[in-house]
């Protein structure tokens, strides 16, 4: 055995796991020494507030656990009276009253009287759990008390705390809690509950995918709460089923990871950041394991991609992001970086629509998924090279004039601000490297009272050079309905058209490309559909738009001027019965059809046919497989 290094004989004797992680950042490694120097001090304004006249009311309680377990794993015994300060205000925030529907659960914020997000508790509970294992032997006994008594109680308000597997990243979580709580306080039942909701995931993951998909927020938080099982679980079968749904995630990610831009590629479900397709969440993984070495960099420079308001990015978030024992391996890593093209096919959820495609090229990609998971999705994007900050290109459906999601709005009895979107009535098809979208605004969603305005964007990078047809245009241009727009980045190019676009009123939607001289380096192409707040009725025409999008790579000049020139407008017909969409290229025929598009019954049908299994590369499955050895999918299997 080899000798241990200075380094890892000091964190030994404080207690504290001794990791160099394989993120590089400008040639300089991520190291413990480095990142506590830099976190600390950001920190202290947080810390100073504490100690005011009275706590900020937007406190949080997510951001004193997590600061709390920062000093501890700091090492530095100057730091715990500060733990003990923290531990103390956490427990404040608990719900104490056996009785109470929300016993053991968390006020989100020091001004709620209140539990008002039932979520709390998973969030509090991850940076708990680590610093009882590894911190209580160095607190005081009453401090050490206290903690023992808030997770006491928090078990309770995680088995109470019962939500879909669909709901992946707080289903985790909550199995998650469930078994280390359960292991370290001698609650069979909990322990017991952990591991069937944990395996209830890994079966609805091994039937339908990941159905909160492709988030680089959240799949950072699942990541977390995964990482943190792998490393403290003591059961088997846990261990065994955290381990799948590691894999998992990482074969997600390898399977999308578009490493010229930095991110991952393809549409997104729930994101928190449009233009530029990237999160800090996530990109701490990343960049541990090697894949993304800008995010420690940017990190250590004080630039992070998520909101700087985030009470928790300087925490111990890159100390959660610290793999355990299982971690990424070679094969992954070639997969995401050496393999092209790679043509991504996978599902997100029951529905026959819950499917997403991206075509991955070495210099550019095209992502599409057939239904909507909620108001923060990007269900149409195209990934290009470029820094991790670089924007991309992506559809979005506006009613509030914000289509960079820079607005935020107080959502939900907690009162968390997000930027929130239209969830239109989507309908797509994509084969090989085109796609084709269709989406529909019903009354529901026009006469929302927050809805200023009504527009469908194709957000896209500021090109090298644009056409209309075989003309260069500029910002500004007006087009008329099935005009192609296109797009040369360098060795790649975007055609765009809007085919169908109508108003709240029926009549045709103005189009045009605007430059709004935002600060994302893009410009839009939009098509305005707001001509007032309308009923339509159930069986009149919607105001909607057709969107089409193609995508070429490797070209050089002459390849680009032949392939601009022989492109055609797609086929696109409207009638009282049915919406008709259709594109022929050399590598595929895409269609899509959406019969009785007015009524409430609606049906689509595509072409090409989606996939059967959870997620392929280039026609092979690798996500079943994941699963084939693990309980309950052999038993639902035998059933079957």
């Amino acid at each position: 055995m080899s000798t241990p290094s200075k380094a890892a004989l000091v964190s030994i004797i404080l207690g504290i796991p001794f990791i160099l992680s394989a993120c590089q950042a400008n040639g300089e490694n991520f190291s413990r020494k480095d990142f506590f120097a830099r976190a600390l001090p950001r920190n202290e304004q947080l810390w100073n507030d504490l100690n005011g006249d009275g706590l900020p009311e937007n406190r949080g309680v997510r951001w004193m656990y997590n600061y709390a377990l920062l000093l501890a794993e700091s090492g530095d015994a100057k730091m715990l009276p500060r733990v003990k300060r923290l531990i103390e205000l956490g427990a404040q925030m608990q719900d104490k009253t056996p009785d109470s529907p929300t016993f053991g659960n968390f006020r989100w914020y020091w001004r709620n009287d209140k539990v008002t997000d039932l979520n709390a508790v998973e969030f509090v509970s991850h940076h708990m759990i680590p610093l009882w294992i590894d911190h209580r032997s160095r607190l005081d006994a009453k401090t050490a008390a206290t903690l023992k008594q808030c997770l006491q109680r928090s078990v309770n308000a995680c088995l109470k705390h019962k939500v879909h597997p669909s709901y992946t990243n707080i289903a985790i979580s909550n199995a998650v809690n469930l078994i280390l709580l359960g292991e370290q306080f001698d609650r069979p039942d909990a322990l017991a509950e952990g591991v069937k909701r944990l395996e209830a995931v890994c079966l609805t993951s091994s039937k339908y995918g990941i159905c909160e998909y492709d988030s680089p927020t959240y799949y950072g938080v699942d990541l977390d709460e995964l990482v943190l099982l792998n490393k403290y679980v003591q059961t088997p079968r846990a261990r065994k089923a955290g381990a799948a749904m590691l894999e998992l995630f990482w074969t997600d990610i390898a399977a999308n990871w578009f490493a010229p831009g930095s991110h991952l590629g393809g549409t997104h479900s729930r994101s928190y950041n449009y233009p530029c397709g990237a999160s800090d969440f996530l990109d701490r993984h990343l960049a541990h394991a090697g894949w993304a070495p800008q995010a420690y960099s940017q990190w250590a420079a004080g630039k992070p991609l998520d909101s700087p308001e985030s009470r928790f990015i300087d925490g111990a978030a890159w100390l959660d992001a610290m793999p355990g024992a299982w971690k990424p391996g070679k094969k992954l890593y070639d997969l995401a970086h050496n393999q092209y093209p790679r043509d991504v096919r996978q599902r997100y959820g029951s529905r026959p629509a819950s499917w997403r495609r991206q075509m991955i090229y070495r210099d550019i990609t095209l992502g599409c998924s057939g239904k909507g998971y909620g108001v923060m999705d990007l269900p149409l994007t195209v990934s290009l090279p470029g820094k991790r900050t670089e924007s991309r290109c992506y559809f979005i459906a506006d009613g509030r004039e914000d289509p960079y999601g820079k607005r935020k709005f107080t959502v939900g009895s907690a009162g968390h601000t997000k930027a929130l979107h239209l969830a239109p009535l989507w309908a797509a098809a994509s084969g090989g490297n085109q796609a084709m979208a269709i989406s529909l605004y019903s009354d529901k969603v026009v006469n929302r009272a927050n809805v200023t305005n009504l527009q469908s964007h194709f957000v896209f990078r500021r090109p090298d050079a644009m056409f209309i047809g075989d003309k260069p245009c500029k910002p500004g241009a007006k087009l008329a309905a099935g005009a192609i727009v296109t797009l040369r980045y360098k060795t790649t190019a975007v055609a765009i058209c809007f085919p169908w676009a109508t108003r709240t009123d029926q009549t045709p939607a103005p189009i045009h490309i605007v430059d709004d001289k935002n600060p994302h380096n893009v410009l839009r192409l939009t098509a305005e559909h707001f001509a007032g707040k309308k009923t339509q009725g159930p069986n009149n025409p919607l105001p909607g738009a057709a969107i089409w999008v193609q995508i070429a790579s490797g070209l050089n000049d002459k390849q680009f001027a032949k392939w601009r020139s022989e492109l055609t407008t797609p086929k696109f017909k409207v009638n009282d019965k049915k919406l008709q969409f259709s594109s022929n290229t050399e590598q595929e025929t895409v269609s899509l059809t959406v019969d009785n598009p007015w009524a409430n019954k609606r049906k689509v049908s595509v072409m090409p046919a989606q996939p059967k299994g959870i997620l392929s590369v280039n026609g092979k499955e690798l996500g079943c497989k994941i699963f084939e050895s693990l309980e309950p999918i052999r038993t639902s299997e035998r059933m079957n």
